[in-house]
C-alpha cells in the first residue's frame, strides 16, 4: 500500500515538470516580441558636454632686447674736432648738431662758390640784354646775321657758365654740412667716439644715436613651430631685469629662411617703451609668443576622436542614442583637439567607451563632465 501510494505522488510530479517546461502562449495577443538583442543592451559611456574654451599653446624663447632704430653717426671728412655738444645719454632731435669739425676751408670755399654764382648770374643777365638790343639791330639791318648769332650763343654760354657755378656751390655747400656731425633720427646718445681736440677722419663712427620708443627682440623659433607663428601675433615678454615685469609685444615678421647654423626660424618681436623709457638695449628678455589657433574654439579630448576610412569622427549623444558623427578637427593642444566644424554648444559627447559602440548604440552615461 505504501509502494503504490510513492509511485502515484512520482508520476503526478513527473506529469507537472514537462507541463511546466512546455511552450507558453503570450498573455497579450494583441503585443509583439523584441527580438533584437543589441536594440535592448545599453552600454556604460562617460561623456562630457562641448563648451568653447578659450585655448591659449605658446613656445618659450629667450631673446635680448634692442632699439627699434639704432643709427652710427660717422664722419663723412677730416679734420680737428673745435666743438663737441653731445654726450652720453643726452636727447637728441633729428638734425641737431652733435659736434663740429674745422670748418675754415670748407667756410671758405662755400663763399668763393657763392662769389661764382653771383658773378654768372649778372654774366647771364648781360648777355640777354644784348641778344635782346641785337634783335631790334637785326630788325632794322644795323647788323649782320652773324652778329646776332653770336650774341644767341653768348646766353647759351653764360647760362652754362652759371649751371656749372652752381654745381660747383651744391658741393661747397655739402662740403660745408659735412663739418657739422648731426642726428640723423630723434633719440639719446648711447655711444660717443670723440673728444674735443681730436683728429677724425672719413667714415669714422663719432656718435650712436637710439630711439627707445620702441624696442625690438630677435628671436630663434624651432622648427616644429613655425608654422604657427604669424605676423602679428601676441608675445608676452617678461623682463627680469626690471623685477620680473611683463611687457605685451607682437611679431613683427617672420623670416623665410631658416639660420644655417641653428637650423631656427630668425622671428622679430616689438614692443613699446613705457614713458619713463625704463626698457633698455641689452637687457634680456623671457618672451612667451602665442601660436596660431589659441583663442575661444571647441576642444574636445584627443580619445573622442575616431578615426575610421581617412575621416574623423565623434558620438554625439541624444535621447540616450550615441550615433556615430562626422567632424573636421584643426589643431592639436597637447591631448586635445580643437574641433572647427560638427559639433555644436552643449552637444554632449562621449569620451570613455567608444570602443564597445556601433554606429547608433544605446548607452548609459555613467559620470558627465
Amino acid at each position: 500500500m505504501r509502494y503504490r501510494d510513492t509511485a502515484v505522488f512520482a508520476m503526478l510530479a513527473l506529469c507537472f515538470f514537462v507541463i511546466s517546461c512546455g511552450p507558453r502562449e503570450d498573455s497579450d495577443a494583441g503585443g509583439s516580441t523584441e527580438t533584437d538583442a543589441d536594440s535592448l543592451r545599453t552600454v556604460p559611456v562617460r561623456a562630457r558636454v562641448v563648451r568653447q574654451e578659450h585655448v591659449e599653446e605658446a613656445i618659450e624663447v629667450t631673446g635680448v632686447i634692442a632699439p627699434h632704430r639704432s643709427v652710427d653717426v660717422v664722419a663723412e671728412t677730416g679734420g680737428r674736432l673745435v666743438r663737441v655738444r653731445a654726450n652720453v645719454g643726452h636727447r637728441v632731435s633729428a638734425g641737431d648738431t652733435l659736434a663740429v669739425i674745422d670748418d675754415r676751408v670748407a667756410a671758405s670755399r662755400l663763399e668763393h662758390a657763392k662769389a661764382q654764382v653771383l658773378s654768372a648770374r649778372n654774366k647771364l643777365k648781360i648777355a640777354r640784354l644784348n641778344f635782346e638790343s641785337d634783335g631790334q639791330l637785326l630788325d632794322a639791318g644795323d647788323i649782320s646775321k652773324l652778329a646776332f648769332e653770336t650774341s644767341r650763343f653768348a646766353v647759351k654760354s653764360a647760362e652754362a657758365e652759371l649751371k656749372s657755378n652752381q654745381a660747383e656751390l651744391s658741393r661747397a655747400r655739402k662740403g660745408f654740412e659735412d663739418t657739422r656731425l648731426t642726428s640723423p633720427i630723434d633719440g639719446r646718445i648711447s655711444r660717443k667716439h670723440v673728444e674735443l681736440g681730436a683728429m677724425t677722419s672719413v667714415g669714422k663712427a663719432a656718435y650712436r644715436v637710439v630711439d627707445l620708443t620702441t624696442m625690438k627682440i630677435k628671436l630663434g623659433i624651432p622648427q616644429p613651430a613655425i608654422g604657427r607663428v604669424t605676423p602679428g601675433g601676441s608675445v608676452r615678454i617678461t623682463v627680469d631685469a626690471l623685477g620680473g615685469l611683463t611687457f605685451d609685444g607682437y611679431v613683427r615678421y617672420v623670416s623665410p629662411q631658416a639660420e644655417e647654423a641653428t637650423g631656427a626660424f630668425p622671428v622679430e618681436v616689438h614692443l613699446a617703451n613705457t614713458p619713463g623709457m625704463t626698457i633698455r638695449g641689452g637687457m634680456a628678455a623671457r618672451c612667451r609668443v602665442i601660436l596660431r589657433g589659441s583663442g575661444l574654439q571647441f576642444v574636445v579630448p584627443g580619445n573622442a576622436v575616431v578615426a575610421r576610412e581617412d575621416k574623423e569622427y565623434i558620438y554625439r549623444i541624444r535621447d540616450g542614442i550615441a550615433r556615430l558623427s562626422e567632424v573636421k578637427t584643426r589643431d592639436t593642444f597637447g591631448a586635445h583637439v580643437a574641433v572647427e566644424a560638427g559639433i555644436e554648444e552643449g552637444d554632449s559627447i562621449v569620451v570613455a567607451g567608444m570602443n564597445r559602440l556601433g554606429t547608433a548604440t544605446r548607452v548609459t552615461v555613467r559620470a558627465a563632465r
